[in-house]
């Protein structure tokens, strides 16, 4: 005969006496050390996930999600010209080619995008930042990070093209 516990099925045999009754409930009893023994098993589950969880954010700490630091373009002081930008928050990193003419944002290419799920972000935010002619428009819902992070890689290459 065994004791089963839980999902994993942890069997636990115990002396059963000929005449089959169990044996009396006591402190130093079998039972008494099985459950002792399922009891430290489901404290020390307890403690490792307490301890991983505690690790993961000691990890990963700056997993909160990116500012926008984009604004409107200010077109008179744009140069012409192809200007690189990035920005990483992670875990998420875009590296931008910004491609600026007649004082406009002409065009914005990928040249890396490091994203989880973020990867549908960049067509629509990279539309929207030519639309606008602004490095803050709407982010791309379930991909909010990304799009955070491409829309700052555009203002780090707008920076650049800026009239000093």
């Amino acid at each position: 005969r065994g004791l089963i516990t839980g999902r994993q099925k942890t069997v636990i045999y115990l002396p059963v006496p000929a005449d089959g009754l169990p044996p009396p409930l006591n402190r130093d009893g079998p039972l008494s050390a099985a459950l002792a023994s399922i009891k430290m098993k489901i404290n020390n589950h307890m403690l490792i996930s307490a301890i991983l969880l505690v690790s993961i954010g000691t990890l990963f700490p700056s997993c909160k999600m990116a500012s926008i630091i984009g604004e409107p373009v200010n077109h008179g002081k744009l140069v012409d010209g192809v200007y690189e930008g990035s920005y990483a928050r992670f875990p998420n990193k875009a590296v931008v080619k910004v491609t600026i003419k007649d004082q406009k944002i002409e065009d914005v290419q990928i040249v890396q995008h490091w994203a989880w799920k973020g990867k549908n972000a960049e067509t629509p935010v990279i539309n929207r930042i030519v639309a606008h002619q602004s490095t803050k428009v709407d982010a791309v819902s379930g991909a909010t990070n990304s799009s955070h992070v491409i829309m700052n890689a555009v203002q780090r290459a707008i920076e650049k093209a800026l009239r000093r």
